[in-house]
């Protein structure tokens, strides 16, 4: 307010006049500050006012002129970054949260690295005040400058993909940025280092998209990164009950950046890693629960399930019209390959095949159904398409690429000519064990017939890895 400004002057102005009477011009006031506790104190209140002073004018001067200008108010502001951070984390009360999400919003456009990286600084420093005894300041003030570090949020309106609503499980709708901020608020004040990891996954995100390189490469970087950020947020979530609906388990539940989720998923499709997608995609399309208290406290005031954000849209059209059709298409290679000649695929694609349809057969727990309108093809025939595969597909895909990968086990367990045949028929079995062993763990086999079928599998490949 105008008397609060007039106030804050006038104390200045006294501080001024009674520790500057009688100094020489350019007089050095570091020896003195290191002495004396009083000018110490006066010095870092000269230096907040006028920060506080310099960040309002540069953002009101960027409000005012534009982007078109080619104002360097972004830059003044990024170079001010260290002396942001000191000073929040001296004091966070000192500079207001919403002068800092504006400070943060007009550097992000110009140099995505640099304000993401100031406003971590910013996050982490409030983390450390609020675990404090008595806190100082609370994270949950922070959700205006999360949005801006993480916009767009899976919570916000997916403007891409604006049409459709029907295809989710729920109505989708586009809330405003007060229903937005009031969501990152929920995750601020349920797990706010978990939250303050999304804007650090965000950061890495953008560092691997920004080096560029080929593409497969970048992907693979994007993902083996959501892989690392997953297991770390499962790591922090481990010791506290539910409170969100955030998991460690599957990567497009550890952050509410949509720009993260998107980027992984569509980074799985040229690895052909269709089954870490379907698996991942699932809790996009379930149905919420008939009473959600069931499930603990959950985000948002539609309880937060990920089919009623607007990125479901985008999520679920793509798994029934591309990951889909593209998996069932792998396997019918791969079938029609073991059909042909049993013996004819190295040992590598019948462990890549088995492994992935037992991730979906033991993975895909709460997964619903949709049926979307594929492209129209080149006569102007609609096919509608389904995110889910049969069931029956599945089954035997994995019988007949089991059995096939078996015989060739055999093979060369009993190859006469090569006196370490049994080593090398164990040394192809050895990964699918390890693999399965791990899908395996914690599964429960009442009423799973995969459970038990994939347990029968594993023992016949063990009687090689053991050879």
């Amino acid at each position: 307010s105008e008397s609060t400004d007039l106030a804050a002057q006038r104390a200045m102005a006294a501080d001024l006049k009674r520790l500057g009477y009688g100094l020489p011009p350019d007089f050095p006031l570091d020896a003195a500050a290191a002495r004396h506790p009083a000018v110490l104190q006066a010095l870092e209140r000269l230096n907040t006012a006028s920060l506080q002073s310099t960040l309002d004018e540069l953002v009101t001067q960027s409000e005012s002129t534009g982007e078109a200008s080619g104002s360097s108010s972004w830059k003044t502001a990024a170079d001010r970054a260290q002396q942001i951070i000191q000073c929040v984390t001296s004091d966070p009360t000192l500079l207001d949260a919403r002068l800092l999400r504006a400070v943060v919003k007009l550097v992000l456009p110009h140099d995505c690295i640099a304000g993401l990286t100031l406003g971590l600084g910013i996050c982490q420093a409030y983390l450390a005040h609020q675990r404090r005894d008595p806190p100082l300041v609370s994270c949950g003030d922070l959700d205006g400058l999360v949005h801006v570090l993480l916009f767009p949020t899976v919570f916000d309106a997916d403007s891409a993909n604006d049409q459709g609503a029907g295809m989710t499980t729920r109505t989708v709708g586009a809330p405003d940025a007060h229903t937005v901020r009031q969501r990152i608020r929920e995750c601020l004040d349920a797990c706010p280092d978990v939250v303050f990891e999304m804007v650090r996954l965000e950061i890495s995100i953008q560092d691997a998209v920004l080096k560029g390189g080929e593409q497969a490469h970048v992907a693979e970087a994007i993902v083996q990164t959501m892989r690392d950020h997953a297991r770390t947020v499962g790591q922090l979530l481990d010791s506290r009950p539910p409170a969100v609906q955030i998991s460690g388990m599957y990567p497009t539940l550890t952050t509410i950046s949509a720009s993260a989720v998107r980027l992984y998923l569509n980074s799985l499709v040229p690895m052909r890693a269709y089954d870490e997608y379907l698996v991942n995609s699932q809790w996009w399309r379930v149905a919420p629960p008939a009473h959600g208290l069931d499930e603990g406290r959950v985000v948002g005031n539609d309880m937060g399930w990920p089919s009623s954000y607007p990125l479901a849209r985008m999520i679920n059209r793509q798994t029934a019209t591309l990951v889909v059709p593209r998996f069932v298409r792998q396997l019918d290679v791969v079938r029609a390959a073991v059909a042909k000649e049993p013996l004819s695929l190295e040992p590598r694609l019948y462990r890549d095949t088995l492994v992935k349809i037992s991730r979906i057969n033991l993975l895909m727990r709460c997964d619903q159904p949709l049926t979307f309108a594929a492209p129209p093809s080149a006569d102007g025939t609609v096919k509608m398409v389904t995110t889910s595969i049969a069931e029956t597909l599945l089954v035997e895909a994995f019988d007949e690429v089991g059995n096939a990968f078996l015989m060739l086990l055999e093979a060369l367990a009993r190859h006469a000519s090569h006196r370490d045949a049994h080593k090398r028929a164990a040394a192809e079995a050895l990964p699918l064990v390890e693999s399965l062993v791990k899908l395996l763990e914690g599964q429960s086999t009442v009423g799973r017939g995969h459970v038990a079928s994939v347990a029968k599998y594993l023992r016949k490949l063990e009687h090689y890895a053991n050879s």
